[in-house]
């Protein structure tokens, strides 16, 4: 889950220089890796805090992603320490931060419409595709450099040969 903020002074700088962000998802890791040293570069200069948090597998495999997702949000809020009653928090799809952020709004679709979803989500992905990368030095056998644990062809072929691990999210494999 990430999470990006930007202080109220340095909005307008902040989008300007975000205007063509899109969501991870449709973008290659390159460009996402520009992304992310855009995110360095505002961080640097206090115009931009942000800050990712992941959350364990037997986590999602004993209470499910959703809340996963909640607590993810809740961690990454309480990183950047900035003060509930003071912070507008937007977030993508259904999620929705702690009560105490009263100012809160969930975009559908703002993953591809609103830059500091865009960013997060961004930050976010390379993130977990970086872990991923790091697994599969300890676990060459389930390729997870190549697919970075997306629910893959190959994946499930993988998976079908070396047997779940407990790396693996179980709600997610369908064999």
């Amino acid at each position: 889950m990430g999470v990006a903020a930007a202080p109220l002074h340095a909005l307008e700088a902040v989008f300007h220089t975000l205007a063509g962000v899109k969501d991870s998802k449709k973008l290659s890791h390159q460009k996402r890796e520009r992304w992310c040293a855009v995110a360095r570069e505002l961080k640097e200069r206090k115009e931009l805090l942000h800050t990712v948090s992941l959350v364990g597998v037997q986590h999602i495999n004993k209470r499910g992603i959703a809340p996963a997702v909640r607590i993810g949000v809740k961690r990454s809020l309480e990183r950047l320490k900035v003060p509930p009653e003071a912070s507008l928090v937007l977030l993508d799809g259904g999620l929705r931060a702690p009560s105490a952020f009263i100012h809160q709004q969930t975009i559908i679709g703002g993953d591809d419409t609103e830059p500091l979803i865009s960013l997060a989500s961004i930050l976010a992905k390379e993130r977990r595709d970086t872990y991923m990368q790091n697994l599969s030095r300890k676990m060459p056998q389930y390729g997870f450099e190549q697919h970075k644990g997306y629910g893959t062809h190959e994946h499930m072929r993988r998976i079908r040969l070396h047997g779940i691990s407990s790396v693996h999210r179980t709600a997610f494999v369908h064999l």
